[in-house]
């Protein structure tokens, strides 16, 4: 997934505010929702996504790419 992509987030997946050093904040989904792909983190197995008017980092194999065909009416 690259910038500006959308993704598809699970029910029941954890999101941290910090990679590299403890987190101070993190939360976990209560119901599957949509975030914007900001990057790939330095460590290659996670994303940095906008999250309900935050950034998260979250683990690139607990989301899923939405298509573009996906998102039309």
């Amino acid at each position: 997934m690259k910038r500006g992509d959308l993704c598809y987030i699970p029910q029941d997946v954890l999101l941290m505010d910090e990679l590299y050093e403890p987190p101070s904040g993190y939360l976990k989904t209560l119901k599957p929702q949509t975030a914007i792909v900001l990057e790939e983190a330095k460590k290659e197995s996670w994303l940095k996504v906008f999250f309900q008017g935050s950034e998260w980092f979250v683990l690139k194999t607990e989301v899923y790419p939405i298509k573009e065909e996906e998102c039309r009416l």
